[in-house]
């Protein structure tokens, strides 16, 4: 009789503990992939380096900014075409990143001078730039949580340049370069980004890569002449390396 009774006990309880374990996996909702909201923040190099060979006024020109590494923080959201209640490998929307922050010091050129003997004043040279991108972002799940991303997107960009390249040879003024700034952010124009992204559940990598000829205004002053100003349109490449949060 007790073990009857005994056998009748494991008997109810494996039931019960196998009733529990099927209700918790029915009542457990299933969760998307396909996540919509992002922050990333990394690193971001600003143009090529510095060639020593030429004058700064041609290294900027050709987008050698003398940048070292810099830093980047954005906001964006992904506006998905296809449902994301529903399981599939492939989805495709909009991909807008509300606003791209970026900050460069442009410490290469003390050691640019020092490498053509010039003796130069130029004070703290950085960047900031402000951009906004949108364009169309495949995504790709290929198992579990894995998801990819693949985009390419338009950009608006406001740029904001501090820099004197200023070389002085006794109480003359022999060689001085700059970017002319008379308001903040005078700089902007339209360019391109292609981008990728690599995560787990919420936790990732992205990698982007933009591209813009933005309209820039200078002055140049050389060999005892008088002072040139202008405007051109100069390149303003970024490489950004970043962590990325979904939610």
């Amino acid at each position: 009789m007790k073990q009857v009774s005994l056998l009748l006990i494991l008997t109810l309880t494996s039931f019960a503990f196998l009733h529990a374990q099927t209700d918790s996996t029915v009542a457990k909702p299933w969760k998307s992939p396909f996540k919509r909201g992002y922050i990333r923040l990394g690193i971001d190099k600003l143009g090529s380096d510095l060639n020593t060979a030429v004058s700064a006024a041609e290294n900027v020109r050709d987008g050698n900014f003398g940048s070292g590494n810099g830093y980047t923080l954005e906001f964006g959201h992904i506006f998905y075409f296809l449902g994301r209640k529903k399981q599939r490998i492939f989805n495709a929307g909009l991909d807008w990143t509300i606003i791209s922050l970026a900050y460069n010091p442009l410490d290469k050129w003390e050691d640019y001078a020092s490498k053509r003997n010039e003796n130069v004043d130029m004070g703290t040279p950085l960047h900031v730039s402000a951009t906004s991108k949108l364009g169309p972002v495949i995504a790709v799940n290929p198992a579990d949580k894995l998801v990819i991303e693949a985009r390419f997107q338009l950009t608006y960009a406001l740029h904001y340049n501090a820099f004197e390249y200023y070389v002085e040879e006794g109480n003359n003024k022999d060689y001085m370069f700059g970017l002319d700034n008379e308001s903040y952010f005078d700089n902007k124009g339209m360019g391109t980004n292609i981008g990728a992204t690599l995560r787990y559940g919420f936790f990732g990598f992205a990698v982007d890569w933009s591209n813009a000829k933005i309209p820039t205004a200078y002055y140049l002053q050389q060999n005892g002449q008088q002072e040139v100003t202008g405007s051109e349109k100069m390149p303003y490449k970024h490489f950004q390396l970043k962590v990325s949060f979904t939610l």
